[in-house]
């Protein structure tokens, strides 16, 4: 079994440009989320895998290849999707894959979500139930935290942290977790599951309007969660940071990015 998790980070689009400050700002929080959430999980036969633009700067570039565990890939979107694309793909296969009886697993997760500690075993676990490949492991219930506290959700479409599962024994056949988006890569399985012990949190900041904007969404506020114990992040430092201001441009960086979206890039 091979297992690699998966995140973007401080990758350029062709309608997105990093500036230093913001590049230090996504590796801050990815530093108190996702980074000590996988560090700390009780299933460690895993790598992780992150995929960012060639052209970051060298403070920014020693920062990443500092992270215990994770391979680091260099490379830009040359249109205006959001998923790494074939090209990745291509790249994965040929350097990081083994072609062996067994299974490919591919989680993908957002460079500002936290997985709870048994998050990978949970997925070890369920792997016997699945009867065709490939399959998605995924939930549709999940918290999040913001500079208030925690508070959970139940929503009707399928989140970013997901999980895709595939034999290994052809690699010409692989297509891992980002060989669509979150919303329609059952289409590209043949099985899907949803595991509610599959427990993760995304974090409302500023600079991410998909998650600032939700709230309506809310099922209940839960203050019973220690993300310390359940996820291996420290809280306090996370809700500071939350709370500091951020410059304004950020923002509006992202407000741009989803007003091209909608104009025909997905």
């Amino acid at each position: 079994m091979q297992h690699f998790v998966m995140t973007r980070l401080n990758q350029k689009w062709s309608y997105r440009n990093l500036d230093l400050d913001y590049m230090h700002y996504r590796l801050d929080l990815f530093e108190l989320t996702t980074y000590p959430s996988l560090l700390n999980q009780s299933f460690k036969d895993f790598k992780g895998l992150i995929i960012t633009s060639p052209t970051i700067p060298d403070e920014i570039r020693k920062r990443m290849e500092s992270y215990e565990n994770y391979i680091i890939v260099y490379l830009d979107k040359k249109d205006g999707s959001q998923l790494p694309g074939n090209e990745f793909i291509e790249i994965f296969k040929k350097n990081y894959v083994r072609e062996e009886p067994g299974l490919l697993i591919t989680t993908n997760i957002d460079s500002d979500d936290l997985l709870q500690k048994d998050y990978l075993q949970v997925i070890n676990s369920n792997l016997e139930k699945i009867k065709e490949y490939p399959c998605v492991f995924h939930n549709r219930i999940y918290s999040q935290i913001d500079i208030n506290g925690k508070y959970l959700m139940e929503i009707n479409f399928d989140p970013s942290v997901y999980t895709f599962i595939e034999k290994s024994d052809d690699i010409s056949k692989i297509k891992t977790c980002w060989c669509r988006g979150h919303k329609m890569i059952v289409e590209n399985a043949k099985e899907n599951k949803y595991i509610n012990d599959l427990k993760f949190l995304m974090t409302v900041h500023a600079a991410n309007l998909s998650t600032s904007t939700v709230r309506t969404r809310i099922k209940k506020r839960d203050h019973s969660i220690d993300l310390k114990k359940d996820y291996g992040v420290n809280e306090k430092s996370l809700v500071n940071f939350l709370r500091k201001p951020i410059p304004p441009e950020f923002v509006e960086r992202e407000k741009e990015v989803r007003r091209i979206r909608k104009l025909g890039f997905k």
